[in-house]
């Protein structure tokens, strides 16, 4: 009797939705004192639905939903500095911050299946892909191999570098921890 090969069904990824959520956005008042709650309200809720989610995509997303070009750094830090203090971080082994949902952590973390559009392979925190390596049957592959299932898996033509270190490096982790 033959196994049939084992289809790991990933959760999905999904973009934080402000209007949805009853958060109006209002460009003009940013930079008011009393609108750092709303600015509050807006990073709980794109660390609640993207975490774990990097620090600079969490200014992005906050910065691009008020209709900003880009997140200078007056805008960076009005917005790290409205993340409440009790949110769990750690550093990307890439040197990058990490935030994270309540009830997450490096070990239970799974990957979240995205389109390139709502989030590029460089997004993925690290422990993430290392949740994706570990749904491969690393024993019974060498690393082509490997590297062949985490393109397929991230949906990806070819793995180029960084990408391609940064997969191998997540595999690696999967493989001894």
């Amino acid at each position: 009797m033959v196994d049939a090969p084992v289809t790991v069904v990933h959760p999905v990824y999904v973009v934080s939705d402000f209007r949805a959520s009853g958060i109006r956005p209002a460009g003009a008042l940013f930079y008011e004192p009393a609108y750092q709650t709303v600015v509050r309200q807006m990073a709980a809720l794109v660390i609640a639905t993207e975490g774990p989610v990097f620090d600079d995509v969490l200014v992005r997303r906050v910065a691009e939903a008020h209709g900003f070009g880009r997140a200078g750094a007056v805008i960076r830090k009005a917005v790290l500095a409205a993340v409440d203090r009790s949110v769990h971080r750690t550093i990307d082994p890439d040197g990058r911050t990490v935030f994270w949902p309540a009830g997450t952590t490096p070990r239970t973390v799974v990957y979240r299946r995205a389109s390139r559009t709502d989030r590029k392979v460089a997004d993925i925190p690290f422990e993430e892909l290392v949740a994706l390596a570990r749904t491969l049957d690393l024993d019974n592959l060498f690393d082509p191999d490997a590297l062949e299932g985490m393109r397929r898996e991230l949906e990806l033509e070819r793995l180029q570098d960084p990408t391609r270190s940064r997969v191998m490096r997540a595999v690696n982790m999967a493989r001894t921890g």
